[in-house]
């Protein structure tokens, strides 16, 4: 496997070893953007296949006849609703709504039902395809390619660390938003307390699955190089159980994520549970998030205050 010798996001040579021996793979950062990638080559088409074949049919293959249900859930039409109002805030004349790497469209489906004009675009052509006939919205499946200014907004949702070439995406990106519009990138945030206090134990720096682990400055001076404009960044606590607390117990042993990831010390021996006590693991571990919840919550208007929460919210105008 080839190693990288420059910065995929600024292009800078002046990169050093940060994280070694991550999954059997070694992160590099950029003393110049602060930006952390993998510094083994991921290959296009290896990439493709995975989120083709693999990824969403091995973990949500029971959502496959549910689409309305699962999109009408009041967890995502909370979130769409939040989307929306950014974006009535920010770009009041909006029409044309793009999401790339949009699963089966969820967002847009609720964002369509807001007035908008949906379309979206989704790496995995089964899930394309899905979305596209169960949800009615216009999913275009494989790689995004440049949409010359047909977009009000275009969101990037926890997409960013996925691509081997995040630049190339960027200006894509840049080149497809119509002047006055806005760019909404969400995904994982290096700089939270999580990733602070646990670095490479944190749920989602989990190669070759994420390629890059991104953070505020890294994304706003790559995005202000092309002609963007940072105008909203804000923090958010991550979906599910908190990443922070999925640190902490990462970092003791109690893996989440399946047999194959878990490890328990029995008598100080490394060894795999099997399913009785990886069974027994989890359910000692939820006890221990729970009360982990309760006692981090007075934190929380802090953490949001210093952006430190797990995951990163930054709109761009164009």
């Amino acid at each position: 496997m080839k190693n990288l010798e420059k910065c995929i996001l600024c292009g800078s040579h002046n990169i050093v070893p940060h994280w070694k021996n991550v999954r059997s793979y070694n992160v590099s950062k950029c003393l110049d953007c602060s930006f952390l990638f993998l510094h083994e080559i991921i290959d296009d088409h290896e990439l493709e296949n995975y989120y083709s074949q693999s990824y969403f049919m091995a973990s949500y293959a029971k959502t496959e006849n549910n689409l309305i249900d699962a999109a009408n859930n009041p967890k995502i039409t909370a979130e769409a609703k939040e989307y929306a109002n950014l974006i009535k805030l920010h770009h009041p004349e909006a029409h044309n709504v793009g999401e790339i790497g949009c699963s089966w469209g969820y967002l847009l489906y609720n964002l369509q039902n807001f007035g908008y004009s949906a379309k979206g675009f989704e790496l995995s052509k089964t899930t394309a395809e899905m979305g596209s006939k169960q949800l009615g919205i216009n999913i275009t499946s494989g790689f995004f390619e440049t949409q010359y200014n047909q977009f009000d907004v275009l969101i990037l949702r926890h997409v960013l660390e996925h691509v081997p070439d995040p630049q190339d995406l960027l200006e894509k990106i840049y080149d497809s938003i119509k002047k006055d519009g806005l760019f909404i990138l969400e995904g994982p945030n290096l700089d939270s307390i999580s990733s602070r206090l646990f670095g490479k134990n944190v749920s989602w720096v989990s190669p070759p699955d994420h390629i890059s682990f991104p953070n505020f400055i890294s994304l706003i001076m790559a995005c202000e190089k092309l002609g963007f404009t940072c105008i909203h960044k804000s923090s958010r606590r991550g979906r599910g159980i908190s990443i922070f607390h999925q640190a902490l117990l990462n970092s003791v042993g109690l893996m989440f994520g399946g047999k194959e990831k878990a490890k328990v010390n029995l008598g100080g021996i490394n060894e795999k549970p099997n399913n009785q006590q990886l069974s027994s693991l989890k359910s000692a571990a939820l006890k221990i998030v729970d009360f982990l919840d309760f006692l981090s919550s007075p934190m929380q208007p802090f953490l949001k205050q210093a952006l430190l929460e797990e995951e990163m919210l930054i709109i761009f105008k164009k």
